[in-house]
């Protein structure tokens, strides 16, 4: 598996090539080691820094979860280059999995 952090300053355009080319994947959310949703098609995974306080959010079919105040983003891939996961983390160290199914 590799596993690689992603600059702040990327994430806007990182987060449109990740939903551009996953649209419709089933995805999995667990925030800790809470699952929140699974199985749910991928509509998109936004990155707002206009706001004070930045926001991440996913919006699944039926299902839209926001990561607030995210401070750093890991991106985890198979070697052969398939996308596993992102592992998010927010102000206070809560990390939230976005699972790419």
């Amino acid at each position: 598996m590799i596993k690689k952090e992603i600059p702040q300053n990327e994430w806007s355009n990182r987060l449109d090539t990740i939903s551009s080319g996953n649209t419709g994947c089933m995805i999995s959310i667990n925030e800790g080691e809470n699952l929140l949703v699974e199985n749910r098609g991928l509509i998109a995974i936004v990155y707002d820094s206009t706001k004070e306080d930045s926001s991440i959010t996913i919006d699944l079919d039926d299902f839209s979860h926001t990561i607030q105040n995210p401070r750093q983003m890991l991106l985890h891939r198979k070697s052969n280059g398939q996308l596993l996961y992102l592992e998010i983390v927010n102000s206070i160290g809560m990390v939230s999995f976005i699972n790419f199914l």
